[in-house]
């Protein structure tokens, strides 16, 4: 646990910048060889535990890299770079926000919905939340491991 917790920063500073906006603009050799570098960390490192204490787009741009996706990625990558803010759609009365970035629930893209789900910190700025019980699931829907 306390090395789950340890790892958020060398996501959110060193690997997570390489796949925000900049990513959009970068050749397909670049994006190859951003994928490539990354694949060892994310191999070794990237876990449900790390996953669920980030926010849905950073969770979610790090599990696309993680299951090497990026065509995905970019549909995410252009959307957070055109500054638009995702639908959220509230679930079980409120007590649940999935934030609807690109390809939330698309059969095609076969992405759990546990990666959209809004941790209590993030879902709380939501309209019609309504605090309840944390979700125990993992980025994937499973207890442990992506």
């Amino acid at each position: 646990m306390e090395r789950d917790k340890l790892m958020v920063r060398p996501f959110l500073v060193t690997l997570l910048p390489q796949f925000g906006p900049k990513y959009a603009t970068d050749s397909e050799r670049v994006r190859r060889h951003k994928f490539e570098l990354a694949k060892p960390l994310m191999a070794a490192h990237w876990t449900d535990e790390v996953a669920v204490r980030l926010k849905v787009d950073e969770r979610l741009r790090l599990h696309l890299v993680a299951h090497e996706r990026p065509e995905l990625l970019l549909d995410v990558v252009e959307f957070i770079k055109s500054k638009k803010r995702p639908d959220a759609v509230l679930e079980r009365g409120g007590r649940r926000v999935y934030l609807a970035y690109p390809h939330f629930r698309s059969p095609s893209a076969g992405l759990p919905d546990s990666l959209y789900l809004a941790q209590p910190r993030e879902a709380r700025g939501v309209e019609g939340y309504r605090e309840g019980r944390p979700s125990s699931a993992g980025c994937c829907g499973k207890p442990v491991g992506c």
